[in-house]
């Protein structure tokens, strides 16, 4: 692996792959060339497969709104639906087998899941595409820089807020409870166009959890 960084916001490394793959010469963008210029690198040394990590370019919806810009609102909510999954799960756990959660268990979880930190959940670049990464999200699991924290914390809040408003606390649960139901259908059917809405794959709750 090489790798080459000038700062702490511009890294460039090299995966070389062992299968016998026929690799294409890819063309630099502009932006990946200057990146490489600016950085000290030969633009010979750069291979085919090598990847250039940048922070996202953030507009001024993403910068200053103290709400989930309207991009990222679909896997925000998946995010809140993989949480509450997460969680409806532990504290069952607590119970005898078989035994539901009651009203103030249910309201607890939501309590402290939408008063939560929502540690690591931001917009990330991957590849030059932007997309909202964090636990339970498939950005999570690609490379790039991640913009966490501040004012994500509070959009992911306002997110979990939204939705335990939108349809109570009670009710989602017994969405929970229902077998085989599409549980993040259900939770995001007014945050993602279709049931295909996330930006990438959402991973199985039950391989996660």
């Amino acid at each position: 692996m090489k790798m080459w960084t000038k700062s702490f916001s511009v890294f460039v490394f090299s995966c070389f792959l062992s299968l016998p793959l026929v690799l294409t010469k890819r063309v630099l963008t502009e932006t990946e060339r200057q990146m490489a210029i600016d950085s000290g690198i030969d633009l010979d040394s750069i291979s085919d497969d090598t990847v250039f990590i940048t922070p996202a370019e953030l507009s001024d919806e993403e910068r200053g709104s103290k709400f989930m810009p309207t991009a990222y609102r679909c896997d925000g909510c998946s995010a809140i639906a993989y949480q509450l999954q997460k969680r409806f799960k532990a504290a069952e756990k607590k119970k005898k087998v078989g035994d539901p959660l009651g009203e103030a268990e249910v309201l607890e979880v939501f309590e402290e899941l939408c008063d939560g930190e929502f540690e690591n959940y931001g917009v990330k670049n991957v590849q030059g595409i932007k997309v909202l990464s964090g636990e339970g999200l498939p950005g999570d699991r690609q490379s790039g820089m991640v913009e966490a924290g501040g004012v994500w914390k509070s959009r992911m809040q306002n997110i979990c807020n939204e939705v335990s408003g939108e349809y109570e606390e009670e009710n989602i649960y017994k969405w929970y409870q229902l077998q085989g139901a599409p549980f993040r259908q259900l939770l995001c059917r007014n945050y993602c166009d279709d049931d295909d809405g996330l930006s990438m794959k959402m991973p199985s709750h039950t391989d996660e959890l």
